[in-house]
């Protein structure tokens, strides 16, 4: 039983070390003479066929806005995270695989939905001082205006909103989801922990 666990913690760590190629290889896409350097053009060689896998996914793509190696990472953590809860716990458990997935799929969701909080709270101010004309506000407002109107219909169906009024509707519904959902996972993963199986 240590040789697979030492197995894990190489694999673990094989994890991590890709995991940081491919975050410095996003982070020199957005320095162009870095990127086509020789330097980036091998981390690209190495990370970009599985950065592809994820770039396929067409709604991660907004406008200019790739969304994409986000998840990328977010994969690579919830693996490391499983290998390191089974090295940790030194027992291979159903529960313990599926209370670390959950867990690292909420804090995926939980990360993008306080992304939206943030912009929408950025939006909701600058339409408030009527200072939201500009090409950033008609971006910000083409991600975020079906997302809301798909939100709000569930809410509230047949009831029409004022933008304003929209943006304040979708902020409130998902700062409530936010913490019901830390509530919610947290409570089920301790659960799933404890399963003997």
């Amino acid at each position: 039983m240590s040789i697979l666990f030492t197995v894990l913690r190489f694999l673990g760590s094989a994890v991590s070390l890709y995991t940081f190629i491919i975050f410095i290889r996003v982070l020199i896409t957005w320095i162009p003479s870095l990127a086509y350097s020789k330097f980036g053009r091998f981390l690209a060689s190495i990370t970009d066929p599985y950065l592809n896998i994820f770039r396929k996914i067409k709604f991660l793509r907004v406008g200019s806005i790739d969304f994409s190696p986000i998840l990328a990472i977010g994969a690579l953590v919830i693996v490391n995270s499983v290998l390191s809860n089974f090295i940790a716990q030194q027992r291979f458990s159903i529960g313990i695989l599926f209370a670390v997935i959950i867990g690292m799929c909420w804090s995926l969701l939980r990360s993008f939905i306080g992304i939206l909080i943030f912009l929408l709270i950025i939006r909701l101010i600058f339409n408030l001082i009527n200072k939201d004309s500009g090409s950033i506000w008609t971006q910000l407002d083409q991600f975020l205006t079906p997302i809301m109107y798909k939100v709000s219909g569930i809410f509230f169906p047949r009831k029409y909103f004022p933008f304003r009024n929209l943006l304040a509707c979708f902020l409130i519904i998902l700062i409530v989801v936010y913490f019901a959902g830390n509530f919610l996972f947290g409570f089920l993963a301790a659960l799933l922990y404890r399963l003997p199986f």
